[in-house]
């Protein structure tokens, strides 16, 4: 059990690690401005109490003391505050600002919308509740669904246990012994598996992934193409890491494989989902919760931002790419994810270029990526009394550039301080705790 109690760090980033006295200064509630925010309020509120805004309006209605030196107290209250995209925090928001749950009521911020009105049926012998989805939304496919506590679970094949890879395709590889950027890895694109462990066509295969665990890494990728005579298998991305014909493999996202309660899959040919009940579900009262959103908060240029008592959860995971570092890299050109603490899966919330920025009893759960990461030219943040729950990839990445202090990508002064961390890599197996 990967799990995390009273943990303090402080990291100063020049890929090196040293203690830093930094304190956490969160606002107080006598401050200059004071607004409160509803997850259903009318568009017309004006974030007094009686008549609270919405988050975003709170946020705007801000905007015109920016330069004004006082502070601020979004006060939100109890509900699920259902975000369409990310909310961005910059230069143009207003400094020493704290959004906060009122009178410690329970505020989510969620990645998903509510799913209702399913209909019963029977897929491969197994009882199912169906919903076809609105594909007129050009948003509407999602690989990520939850029930109201948990995320639920995509299917697999095998069911149980892995399969073995058979051989190499040594033609399909980027790199040859010779020439490879780095000894443990060929860059490979295709691998050999037996053919009697697939006995059947997948359904719309170009959505099954495969994973591969090997060495201290795991590859995902969808299959491009798959020759069940031969038992070839293509992959959308080449692996970070060497393949062997010792390695264990499963697919993932299997059509034929839904049979076990709490497994779903969606179909994006028929804009159908299917769902495998518990025993106790029914089709007309169930309500679940898709999600193809993988990212929340996103700040960056702003000074004094700070979150209390809010739960950040229920979001979708993406492929990681190297599109935030290691420019020009053979990682960057062949779109490699990088072989360690799943460093390429950016985070729920991103904070880059920002200073002051406060997490304080805040709850991270059912989230597709890396919960928090504070990344180039972050300042005096920290992170404290924060409890983390089943995460993709990692709880919380702190990381910058290789730099002399004082420049503007410099890391420094970040604490990480009695947090709770637990299931974390659920997703990208290689994530880290810290």
């Amino acid at each position: 059990m990967k799990k995390f109690l009273s943990i303090i760090l402080a990291l100063t980033i020049t890929l090196s690690v040293c203690l830093s006295l930094s304190v956490s200064v969160f606002a107080v509630d006598n401050a200059d401005v004071i607004l409160y925010a509803s997850a259903d309020a009318s568009e017309n509120g004006d974030g007094t109490f009686s008549s609270p805004c919405s988050l975003l309006s709170a946020k705007n209605k801000l905007k015109e003391y920016k330069d004004s030196g006082k502070s601020a107290i979004v006060y939100l209250l109890g509900g699920t505050y259902e975000f369409d995209g990310m909310l961005s925090f910059d230069s143009t928001d207003m400094p020493n600002v704290t959004y906060k749950a009122y009178n410690n009521q329970v505020v989510e911020f969620s990645g998903a919308k509510a799913i209702k009105g399913f209909t019963e049926s029977v897929v491969n012998g197994v009882k199912v509740f169906t919903k076809k989805l609105d594909t007129a939304n050009k948003n509407w496919y999602f690989k990520s669904l939850f029930s109201d506590d948990n995320k639920l679970s995509v299917t697999r094949y095998p069911e149980t246990g892995y399969f073995t890879v058979k051989a190499t395709a040594p033609e399909d590889d980027l790199w040859t012994e010779e020439n490879t950027p780095w000894e443990f890895t060929l860059g490979q694109n295709s691998f050999y598996c037996n053919t009697e462990d697939i006995p059947f066509e997948f359904k719309n295969s170009e959505d099954v992934n495969v994973r591969i665990l090997h060495y201290w890494h795991d590859e995902l990728a969808s299959i491009t193409a798959l020759e069940r005579e031969t038992g070839k298998i293509s992959m959308s991305r080449p692996s970070s890491m060497r393949i062997s014909d010792i390695d264990r493999f499963y697919f993932e996202n299997v059509f034929e494989a839904l049979n076990n309660p709490g497994e779903y899959y969606v179909d994006r040919a028929e804009g159908m989902l299917y769902y495998v009940p518990f025993e106790n579900e029914k089709a007309d009262t169930l309500t679940l919760y898709g999600s193809n959103i993988d990212k929340l908060i996103d700040i960056r240029n702003v000074n004094g931002i700070s979150f209390e008592g809010i739960r950040f959860t229920r979001t979708d995971w993406v492929y990681p790419e190297a599109d935030w570092v290691y420019e020009g890299s053979w990682h960057d050109e062949y779109n490699i994810e990088f072989p360690q603490a799943a460093l390429f899966v950016d985070g729920v919330v991103t904070v880059e270029y920002a200073h002051n920025i406060h997490f304080k009893n805040c709850e991270f759960t059912n989230l597709g990526g890396t919960a928090i990461k504070l990344r180039n030219g972050v300042k005096n943040s920290s992170v404290e009394n924060c409890y983390f729950y089943e995460i993709a990839a990692t709880a919380i990445y702190v990381g910058g550039t290789n730099c002399l202090p004082g420049e503007n990508d410099y890391t420094q002064n970040i604490t990480v301080k009695n947090n709770e961390i637990y299931k974390y890599g659920r997703k990208f197996f290689c994530g880290i705790g810290i």
